[in-house]
């Protein structure tokens, strides 16, 4: 049990630097969703979720059957995704889909 927390104890230091360091550099922080929808069939599930980037563009992603995409992008805004959402959205409803 000591020579875990002696590891632990060791480890501090450079957790609370690595921390600082992110927080000085804003483009480290993560996405942030802005939009996030889910489309189910039966079993079948699809989620879209437009994802806000520190640069002040964005990223669609879509996931099926447990792998994600990114089949959107802009650098300026959330609208080209937010249209691409719409345009998935409404081929899934499409397809028999129930969207949220």
């Amino acid at each position: 049990k000591k020579a875990v927390e002696t590891k632990a104890e060791e480890a501090k230091p450079a957790m609370t630097k690595a921390l600082a360091e992110t927080q000085k550099k804003p483009e480290m922080a993560k996405k942030m969703d802005a939009t996030k929808i889910v489309c189910q069939s039966g079993k079948d599930t699809r989620d879209l979720s437009v994802m806000k980037t520190e640069s002040g563009g964005c990223e669609l992603h879509y996931s099926k059957f447990g792998q994600s995409n990114v089949v959107a992008t802009a650098r300026n805004g959330s609208e080209h995704c937010e249209e691409i959402l719409n345009r998935i959205k409404g081929k899934l409803e499409e397809a028999k889909f129930s969207c949220q």
